[in-house]
């Protein structure tokens, strides 16, 4: 369930400008529903650019400029396929794509107009009673852009207030170009951290997602925005 914010965390890159030739989403919308013993089904939709490359949806490891930068989520380009891999089946609707994940198979159409502006994800899991409780409130508690509209199961997320924001260098990890050999490797960047006011554990973010507990270390939650190692 933890990858379930992995979509999520792509459209709040969209909505802070990652790919900006596109269009910027304004709204992330997130069904998550259960019925008892029934699987989980989740349904995340927006109305950005949708896939550039209809083959990113189901290519691991696929090259991504997202690892050169480090204001974005992201390196491995794998963290939405992970989700659709332990899902039980799966839907893809992005501008005029379909994809569908199924009985071990993938299907793929090609549409000639739109049958969605943007991207709409729906995908059913084998999730007991715990796993499902547990997703809800990691989507409720993301920290969203102030330009995007956050809906989770028809409640909007309204940004936390920012208590104060710092200017640090800290570690990250990039691609970088070393005599001709590409690799990700360990750097240092002057960053932003917002120390964000919080009712629950106070949390590390990357970029609006939570990452690790704080405990007792400090009594707000941090929000760096720049990849984390």
């Amino acid at each position: 369930y933890r990858h379930s914010t992995e979509l999520v965390a792509n459209v709040f890159d969209e909505a802070r400008g990652y790919g900006s030739k596109g269009k910027k989403p304004t709204f992330c919308k997130v069904t998550l529903k259960k019925d008892g013993r029934n699987p989980a089904t989740l349904i995340v939709e927006d109305n950005g650019g949708g896939f550039k490359n209809v083959s990113d949806i189901w290519t691991f490891f696929s090259t991504t400029p997202k690892r050169s930068d480090a204001t974005v989520s992201g390196r491995f380009n794998a963290g939405e396929k992970q989700l659709l891999a332990t899902a039980i089946e799966a839907t893809v609707l992005t501008n005029n794509h379909t994809v569908i994940f199924s009985d071990g198979k993938r299907s793929h159409t090609k549409h000639r107009d739109n049958k969605i502006s943007g991207t709409k994800i729906t995908a059913t899991f084998r999730w007991n009673k715990d796993q499902f409780g547990n997703a809800v409130i990691k989507l409720m508690d993301l920290l969203p852009p102030k330009n995007l509209e956050y809906i989770v199961n028809d409640v909007v997320i309204k940004p936390k207030s920012i208590l104060s924001t710092v200017n640090v260098t800290l570690p990250t990890v990039l691609l970088q170009d070393i005599d001709g050999i590409n690799a990700l490797r360990q750097s240092n960047r002057k960053t932003i951290v917002e120390v964000v006011a919080t009712n629950n554990t106070p949390m590390i973010y990357e970029i609006g997602i939570p990452i690790v507990e704080l405990d007792n270390e400090f009594p707000h939650s941090l929000n760096v925005m720049q990849k984390i190692p």
